[in-house]
């Protein structure tokens, strides 16, 4: 089974877009800044696919508002929410911070797909300071899920196969496998860089 359209990709990014923040375990200052690694995207993905971007972040305190005018301009999303600096102490309210940018970009995502009635075959959620090394051969998700209905031809089935299941990239060594289900996650946890999974 192959996909005989253009796969459509919502490309859920969220958390600091610039700025320098202190790491809260390590002490040493760290840079991010979604131009960078943007080339890296578009070549890994967004090029590759009928993506729309979602997008939440926040001003950074030393960042010039005419900034966020240009990261609006290259990334165009369809849907994004842009909040002044929101706190994020190392421990609980760190997580609270990742928390809270991850429920927001994915209830902008929810809302634009209930009000212009539109779906999606694929949602990457990772970081505005994502930096693919390769490009991601998203077809391969749609093609292995038919293994679960080898026998059937239709696109929707094959998609219909993949509700509930979370898809990841990584190094073998560390997580040999494609698809993990609650009880895997259960026992290691999921990276935020980047999560894959359907609607």
């Amino acid at each position: 089974f192959k996909m005989t359209r253009p796969l459509k990709v919502a490309v859920l990014l969220k958390g600091s877009a610039a700025g320098v923040y202190k790491h809260w375990q390590y002490g040493d200052f760290v840079g991010t800044d979604i131009s960078i690694g943007f080339e890296n995207m578009r070549h890994a993905v967004l090029d590759k696919y009928e993506c729309d971007i979602f997008m939440h972040t926040w001003r950074h305190p030393e960042q010039p508002a005419a900034k966020y005018e240009d990261i609006l301009e290259f990334t165009s999303p369809v849907s994004y929410l842009i909040e002044d600096d929101i706190s994020g102490a190392p421990g609980k309210d760190l997580g609270e911070k990742t928390l809270r940018t991850t429920q927001q970009v994915i209830d902008l995502y929810t809302r634009y797909v209930e009000e212009n009635a539109v779906s999606y075959d694929l949602i990457i959620l990772t970081r505005c300071d994502w930096w693919p090394f390769h490009e991601l051969k998203l077809e391969k998700i749609l093609e292995d899920a038919t293994t679960v209905r080898p026998w059937s031809d239709d696109e929707d089935a094959a998609t219909e196969s993949l509700k509930n299941k979370i898809f990841v990239y990584s190094r073998y060594l560390n997580l040999p496998l494609t698809e993990i289900d609650k009880e895997t996650t259960k026992e290691q946890g999921i990276d935020d860089t980047m999560v894959i999974f359907s609607p």
